[in-house]
């Protein structure tokens, strides 16, 4: 007995499904890739794939429902209302997940320039607890000046904290790099 083909329709009929269904998933999933992100162990891409498996889902449902409307299979009326609240959902999803990178990025943002600030600061322990600080919360713009410290700081205490900031940095870059080749 012969297989019949499957039509286009049939095919994209699926991936509607399993779209819907990998976009739940991901959405399910998404509060624990938001803190995975701020953690440093995500890019943001990662971060944003219960959104972006949402607009997929969008754009085949989209095809989906044109297919049906040549077809004559609904109306053209009714298939603009499905899109549009799917539209309307995709709108109202984004923003909401996006703020929470805004929120991080904002915080990001400030962490240098306040680091600087104590990494200069005249009393000593506010230098050392600056380089347990930069230690927790790398940034690129921090690694020079603490690298700086680390060898010509004059108190003993700051050096060895700093070359303690540096260890933990490149611990944490190392294991970013790992993370991001799947090792």
């Amino acid at each position: 007995m012969p297989l019949r083909p499957v039509s286009l329709a049939a095919v994209i009929r699926l991936c509607v499904y399993g779209m819907l269904v990998l976009s739940a998933a991901m959405t399910w999933l998404s509060g624990n890739l938001w803190r995975a992100w701020r953690a440093g162990e995500l890019s943001t891409w990662k971060a944003l794939a219960p959104q972006l498996t949402f607009a997929a889902f969008v754009a085949v449902y989209t095809i989906d429902r044109i297919l049906l409307v040549r077809r004559g299979a609904t109306s053209a009326n009714r298939a603009l209302w499905q899109v549009g609240f799917a539209l309307l959902f995709l709108t109202l999803l984004l923003p909401v997940q996006l703020s929470e990178r805004r929120v991080q990025h904002h915080l990001d943002s400030r962490l240098p320039h306040a680091a600087l600030l104590l990494l200069g600061h005249a009393d000593v322990q506010v230098r050392q607890a600056a380089c347990i600080l930069v230690a927790n919360h790398p940034s690129p713009g921090i690694y020079e000046q603490v690298s700086h410290m680390a060898l010509h700081d004059p108190d003993p205490g700051v050096r060895d904290h700093c070359t303690a900031a540096l260890e933990r940095m490149h611990a944490a870059a190392a294991a970013a790099k790992s993370a991001a080749s799947g090792h």
